[in-house]
């Protein structure tokens, strides 16, 4: 076996396209199969158009696009850290850091949640696809992809009047090198998050970069990620809480924190408890730094009355 190759080489050999997403668009699509492409197209050209996506070209820029999201995401997740998140999302408010990080139950992020463009059925199809792509090229290092569970639930009643269309969740478990991570795909029933026909022209495709330095690395990083969410209004990290009680504790103090501070906003009004997954969260977003942050345990009963939970 070769040596396994660093986090910093893995990030900016895919996500940056020095490997599959740097190949012209006739190369991947031929990767895929030609034939392949204009079938998916031609089975799921209902739930395409709705989404604009209206040529089976564009079906495979938004495949490119949402793979680079789910590299981003996968790669966040397995390596920041929730203080890192934390110190990220609040700055130098040291007590809101103190304040929250008591009621964490672990080190690491739960979960990178993201809008995707194609329908759901589709992400599921393509996804082995990518899988096995990832793995031929790091067929002789100790890196591997495999994923390891799925579960498929409509969201909230909350969340879909959020967004004002219909959304279903894919959770994906990922291992990665050995270490597991869990991803939240969005599909929204509404058109594709990036203007597809814009993509490459405005340069929002991650290509031929290679940053000579570690300033320039986290400059390229950060322009990366903006130019990756473009169009997606609700990405989100998520943080795992110990304890229900927690959770609502967290969202009596983001209503405060929110009502002092104009830079934060809660989405939600009260506690979200989706019955489809069990899960309860609240979240808070920083407007200036363009984050969201999700604050989620789960739930062994449903929440009993009385307690200012949304439930749907």
């Amino acid at each position: 076996m070769g040596a396994p190759i660093s986090i910093e080489q893995l990030y900016f050999s895919h996500i940056m396209g020095e490997l599959f997403f740097s190949t012209g668009l006739n190369e991947f699509m031929d990767y895929l199969s030609r034939d392949n492409i204009h079938q998916l197209f031609s089975l799921h050209r209902q739930s395409l158009a709705a989404k604009t996506i209206l040529t089976p070209e564009a079906l495979l820029k938004a495949i490119r696009i949402d793979f680079e999201k789910i590299l981003f995401a996968l790669l966040e997740v397995r390596n920041k850290t929730c203080p890192q998140l934390l110190h990220d999302f609040f700055g130098s408010d040291t007590q809101a850091v103190l304040d929250i990080l008591p009621a964490l139950k672990e080190r690491s992020i739960y979960h990178l949640g993201f809008e995707v463009n194609q329908p759901m059925d589709l992400i599921l199809y393509s996804f082995d696809y990518w899988i096995n792509k990832f793995n031929a090229h790091f067929s002789a290092t100790q890196e591997r992809l495999r994923a390891v569970k799925r579960q498929r639930f409509p969201a909230s009643r909350e969340f879909q009047r959020r967004v004002k269309a219909y959304v279903e969740i894919l959770r994906i478990w990922i291992e990665l090198d050995g270490q597991v991570q869990m991803l939240e795909l969005f599909d929204i029933h509404h058109g594709a998050a990036v203007t597809l026909d814009r993509y490459e022209a405005d340069g929002l495709r991650m290509q031929n970069a290679r940053p000579q330095s570690l300033a320039e690395t986290r400059t390229d990083y950060q322009g990366a990620v903006a130019r990756l969410l473009a169009g997606d209004a609700i990405w989100h990290y998520a943080v795992y809480v110990d304890q229900p009680e927690e959770v609502a504790r967290l969202h009596s103090h983001f209503q405060a924190l929110s009502g002092r501070d104009s830079a934060y906003e809660l989405p939600f009004s009260a506690l979200v408890n989706n019955t489809h997954d069990g899960s309860l969260y609240t979240k808070i977003i920083n407007r200036a730094r363009n984050m969201e942050l999700e604050f989620v345990t789960e739930l062994a009963l449903p929440a009993p009355a009385g307690t200012g939970v949304g439930v749907g």
